[in-house]
């Protein structure tokens, strides 16, 4: 369900302004049952609000009480005194005194939550290895043979078990082959960024003495229902891939290795096919995308008027200016493939900015540039040899065999 967060949110905002607050209050509880919004205050303070409106006054006072919970929790005891009292002013003019149940009768939206069961963690960094080299074969590649050649398929994530191999870029044959060691006991991940990005091998691969290695499906990978498994998973992705990529990026460069990293807890995953206008001329869109997967096409227009196309891959930021709020997009983004984006919110990173308030001062500049600088590049020192193009062919619309 989190995945459907962004829809999900402009759903009920669009609801709200036709006043559609029976559908409104069925897309707040769905939005406030995703992992990300169940303690995000402004979303319940929403769907109390529409039960307001619908005068469900019950449903309506229960809400306000949960939010005031969430403020004492937080020590804001003036914002829970006042959802307390704008609580009782509703029972006073509402709820006739013989209808009022006693206190102990009364389920509280807080019994309900805690009733619910706890949500699964990510499994330990040993047991995701031990849990991938069970769904893998074990590989063996004597001296000299080949692992994987620049430009083929990323099918396989790799675990280096003994031995050593030579990774050589093609970019760089005049520095030689950098070399993975497998340690004592130690098991070496290998191929990670196809199994990240889903783009083709940027190198070769090949054994330098007998190795051992157990390999792995990518689509055996994909096709893990474990939730745990999956957590673990993103965890590796935000250390392996995420944390690397965003000190690539000059808003990020300067920012410490903690803030890095705590920054790249506040992404959500989500996954559109392609087709889909993901952000529209004009539109307040709410944050900024970090693409995973696939591919984006960035339509802006030119100073005579013309729309001009650019293309965006895995790596590529865009929408910055999305985590102010009232900033309107002098530009269009849609999918051009099926893609897997990380999105950053406001409501994720608004505590995150409040404490580090010089980050207003650089989204502000960067809001500020022009339409066709507003998607982020990595910089020169980006080492994965991101294949950044499209290869087109034309398409016969005709009906003739």
């Amino acid at each position: 369900m989190d995945n459907e967060l962004p829809v999900l949110i402009r759903q009920a905002r669009q609801l709200l302004t036709k006043k559609s607050y029976h559908e409104a209050v069925a897309t707040y509880q769905e939005i406030v049952q995703c992992e990300d919004m169940k303690h995000s205050k402004d979303m319940w303070l929403r769907l109390a609000w529409c039960y307001e409106q619908m005068e469900a006054w019950g449903d309506a006072c229960a809400m306000y009480e949960h939010v005031a919970d969430m403020y004492e929790q937080q020590d804001e005891a003036d914002a829970a005194q006042a959802l307390d009292a704008k609580v009782q002013d509703i029972c006073a003019a509402w709820i006739p005194k013989d209808e009022i149940l006693e206190s102990s009768e009364v389920l509280q939206v807080s019994e309900v939550l805690e009733e619910t069961p706890e949500p699964p963690t990510a499994m330990d960094f040993p047991d995701l290895l031990n849990e991938l080299k069970g769904i893998g074969d074990v590989l063996t590649l004597t001296t000299g043979e080949v692992l994987c050649e620049a430009g083929d398929p990323a099918d396989f994530l790799w675990l280096l078990e003994d031995g050593v191999l030579g990774i050589q870029l093609p970019e760089y044959l005049e520095d030689g082959e950098d070399m993975l060691v497998a340690e004592d006991g130690v098991s070496v991940l290998l191929g990670e960024l196809g199994l990240f990005t889903r783009q083709r091998r940027s190198a070769r691969v090949r054994a330098k003495q007998t190795s051992r290695l157990f390999q792995i499906p990518i689509s055996t990978i994909e096709a893990c229902e474990s939730a745990a498994f999956k957590l673990a998973m993103l965890d590796l992705l935000k250390h392996y891939w995420m944390y690397p990529i965003l000190s690539k990026h000059s808003i990020f460069e300067r920012m410490n290795d903690v803030d890095r990293r705590a920054l790249c807890d506040l992404f959500t995953p989500i996954c559109m096919p392609s087709g889909v206008r993901l952000i529209h001329y004009g539109e307040d869109h709410d944050g900024a995308y970090l693409l995973q997967q696939g591919c984006l096409f960035f339509i802006c227009k030119s100073e005579t008027g013309e729309k001009q196309v650019s293309s965006m891959f895995p790596g590529d930021m865009v929408h910055l200016g999305g985590l102010l709020h009232a900033y309107e997009a002098n530009y269009e983004v849609r999918t051009a493939t099926s893609v897997r984006l990380l999105h950053l919110s406001r409501h994720n990173i608004e505590s995150f900015i409040k404490s580090r308030p010089w980050m207003v001062d650089i989204l502000l500049r960067y809001s500020r540039r022009a339409a066709w600088r507003q998607v982020m590049h990595p910089d020169d020192a980006y080492l994965w040899m991101t294949n950044r193009e499209i290869h087109q062919r034309r398409v016969s619309l005709s009906t003739d065999e």
